[in-house]
């Protein structure tokens, strides 16, 4: 549920601006696959840890970037940001724990690991169904 506190700040109130709401959610997206990329391309050279940190640090950045938006500019700047931090931390982080795990437990935490983003994934969405059903 979007608080209406955020549509009047970001000025996204009212059907006209359905399409620009519609851009600043979706555009995470677009800075996840990015953040994919860079992840290919860095995380052989600095390290699976560094790489993490570095993700961990961009998506911080993004957090407050969205925290302090007053404008829908703004806000598309800074969800590309986290959006980044995240897409190097989940192309990332599942090599990492592949890399440093027992072989007896690989398997199982690689599983584990994609069922809770899977179920987080669920959760978000069924929560926000419902709260628009209300």
């Amino acid at each position: 549920m979007i608080s209406q506190d955020y549509l009047d700040v970001l000025d996204l109130n009212g059907p006209s601006k359905t399409n620009l709401l519609s851009i600043v959610t979706s555009i995470y997206d677009i800075g996840c696959f990015f953040g994919a990329i860079v992840a290919f391309t860095i995380g052989e050279r600095l390290g699976r840890k560094k790489t993490i940190i570095i993700g961990s640090t961009i998506m911080a950045v993004g957090c407050i970037l969205q925290t302090s938006a007053f404008s829908p500019a703004q806000m598309i700047v800074a969800r590309i940001v986290s959006g980044v931090g995240n897409g190097i931390n989940t192309a990332t982080a599942p090599v990492w724990q592949t890399e440093t795990s027992q072989s007896k437990w690989r398997g199982q935490l690689v599983v584990l690991e994609m069922t809770m983003n899977i179920f987080g994934f669920l959760l978000v969405v069924r929560l926000l169904y419902f709260q628009t059903k209300v």
